[in-house]
């Protein structure tokens, strides 16, 4: 068969855990840090798939490449005995819970909620014998977390010499789902710097004392396109040539049906511990926070367990080197003080890769607030949230946001979500079906953080309707009796919203984690043209054959995994166009479900983030919803006292 039918998990524990650095291997291009320009693979198709991976191996840094200004890198240390693999421990997208090595169920405690980071992976690494195979959990694990038994190691204490104990005997990784061809053409790459697949380069007869990296010849290329991954498998540690930095292949067995290869290299004694370039480490660590999730201590704490690297940096040089602002990377919040800078700074030059590879996300939910929106870019649980989110495949930080206000339309909350157990709401879209509408009296209205939209009539009748009297927040909460309520209702004709510019990939990433991680196959410009697309067709609906440009009203649909099955196109600002994702609902779906003050406090944050809207007129703009006040059975007063 064919190297590029066959697919395989190529594991990575160095500068490969940064997927940009990884897709230099497969596209071709020139690593931030390093000095090599790379061809890329004959076939440049991104890597299907990528997850955590934590080794049951030590890593070491070793030597001088040329490809990170003569710093040392690391290498995984091969097993004693080389017939049989200390296998892998592989994590889902969110990096917090683990497969299970023997048969690939997932470790889903949820107790590993409440501990982060390097902490919960040492912990895991350290207990894994203990996990009950029938509960898939470790016995006891509550009274273990209870008792502070996740503080494993105190790196403070250490004196930098040597933190490999045999306590700490893991290395993080993270794998990624390629071809076996590709795999060989980066096996090439890692042996053969600054040269092409293509190219016969010669022997480096280099005689110094200093160990440099071998420049590949042809003899070796052609070894390596020849390799027999059945016989890698059989043997498990497989040397391909010993004159190569990463001459080994190293099985470590298989996930999810293909099999999982890594590659190293045996250094000798006098090679190891040599110092690392900061550009080296400063890859692995946005591979680190890409992969798990890490803070900078996380970072730091994790690289001081290396000796090559406690020896010759302190903590405090590389919080500076790695981290000059000195600002936790993966808890990044939103700086609504810097919004407007940032947009003219954005759009006062044209920026074809703007327009071409980003698009504007508009959020009428829960991802107002920035904190729950960021957990479906870099992954983890929404405070109250049932469930995880993985993250995007590119978690890389929205370039601005906005404030926004769906115009002439409505929010109501349907159904029953997953994630909060309770209905959420949606955008009224049903007049996307009238072709004859006028679409520009449904767009968005673009606003700027902490100044209210003082032009817009019914933002000013909704919240200024009783608020001119008094002061007392208390007051106007008790005057609003069931007539004001009713009067309130009549200008429920629009929506709050925040919108995200961010990557086309990421908004079909965040789709996909709406609805419980589908495959979404969309085309934009359908979408645009077709003001909507419906993307997704319950197996229930016997509509299911319809034409995707002419969407159906979904009837009573109790398919949860259909939750947002329409993509709308809401107008262009800046040039760039604005999608959002709704469903079409009926008056049993609005009815039938019941939400949650959990939930609505998603909800309150964005609109505090966003308009700074006092508790009281974030209230009256929720309590008049649709699916919110009826489906709680609370009088405004009981709603407005539960929810602050």
């Amino acid at each position: 068969m064919n190297d590029d039918d066959c697919f395989c998990w190529v594991a990575s524990y160095g500068s490969n855990l940064s997927k940009d650095r990884l897709n230099c291997y497969i596209q071709g291009g020139k690593p931030h840090g390093s000095q090599v320009n790379h061809d890329g693979c004959k076939n440049k198709e991104l890597p299907k798939k990528n997850l955590p991976v934590v080794f049951n191996d030590r890593i070491h840094f070793a030597g001088k490449s040329t490809f990170w200004k003569g710093g040392s890198v690391s290498f995984i240390e091969l097993p004693e005995d080389r017939s049989k693999t200390n296998g892998v421990v592989v994590g889902n997208r969110t990096g917090r819970y683990w497969y299970m090595p023997k048969d690939g169920t997932l470790m889903n405690d949820p107790v590993l909620e409440n501990i982060s980071g390097l902490e919960l992976i040492r912990y895991f690494v350290e207990h894994k014998e203990e996990i009950d195979e029938e509960t898939n959990s470790i016995p006891d694990l509550y009274s273990k977390v209870e008792s502070n038994e996740f503080s494993v190691v105190d790196n403070e204490d250490n004196n930098n010499d040597n933190n490999n104990s045999d306590d700490d005997k893991f290395a993080l990784g993270r794998m990624y789902l390629m071809t076996q061809g590709q795999f060989k053409d980066l096996l090439i790459q890692e042996n053969t710097p600054g040269c092409s697949l293509s190219t016969v380069t010669n022997d480096n007869n280099n005689e110094d004392d200093e160990k440099v990296e071998h420049f590949s010849t042809k003899k070796c290329e052609d070894i390596i396109n020849q390799l027999d991954f059945d016989e890698i498998k059989e043997k498990v540690v497989y040397q391909f040539d010993e004159s190569q930095w990463y001459g080994f292949i190293y099985y470590l067995g298989e996930f999810d049906g293909y099999p999982i290869f890594t590659i190293t290299g045996v250094n000798d004694e006098d090679e190891i511990g040599l110092k690392p370039n900061i550009g080296y480490l400063r890859t692995i660590s946005k591979g680190l926070i890409e992969t798990y999730y890490f803070s900078s201590k996380d970072v730091i704490d994790y690289f001081q367990k290396f000796p090559s690297i406690s020896s010759n940096y302190t903590k405090e040089e590389l919080l500076l080197s790695l981290f000059p602002d000195n600002r936790e990377i993966d808890d990044e919040q939103d700086d609504i003080s810097n919004q407007s800078t940032r947009d003219e700074n954005l759009f006062n030059i044209e920026n074809e890769k703007l327009l071409n590879d980003y698009v504007w996300y508009s959020s009428y939910g829960s991802n107002m607030f920035y904190d729950r929106f960021n957990c479906y870019i870099k992954g983890g649980k929404p405070p109250n949230s049932l469930y995880f989110q993985r993250g995007c495949y590119d978690c890389s930080t929205e370039l601005l946001s906005k404030p926004i206000i769906y115009n002439n339309t409505e929010l109501y909350f349907a159904k029953k979500h997953k994630f909060w157990d309770a209905s959420t709401c949606y955008l009224n879209i049903n007049y996307l079906l009238d072709d004859s509408d006028d679409n520009n009296n449904h767009n968005v209205i673009v606003c700027d953080f902490n100044k209210l939209p003082s032009s817009h009539l019914g933002f000013n009748q909704l919240f200024n309707t009783i608020d001119n009297k008094t002061n007392n927040e208390n007051d106007i909460v008790n005057s609003l009796d069931e007539n004001h309520l009713n009067e309130l209702r009549k200008h429920n004709n629009f929506c709050l919203g925040r919108m995200y510019l961010i990557k086309k990939t990421q908004f079909i990433d965040i789709v996909s984690q709406e609805n419980l991680d589908v495959d979404v196959n969309i085309s934009f410009e359908e979408i645009i043209n077709n003001k909507h697309v419906q993307f997704l067709k319950p197996q229930n609906n016997p509509n299911n054959n319809n034409n995707n440009n002419n969407p159906v009203k979904i009837e009573d649909n109790d398919d949860e995994e259909s939750i947002y099955s329409h993509i709308c196109h809401m107008g262009d600002y800046k040039s760039i166009p604005i999608f959002t994702f709704s469903d079409f609902n009926t008056e049993t779906t609005i009815n039938k479900g019941k939400t949650s003050l959990n939930y609505l406090k998603m909800l309150m944050n964005g609109l505090k983030q966003c308009f700074k809207l006092s508790n009281v007129n974030i209230a009256k703009y929720l309590y008049i919803k649709r699916g919110v006040g009826s489906s709680l059975n609370l009088s405004f007063q009981e709603f407005y006292f539960q929810l602050f």
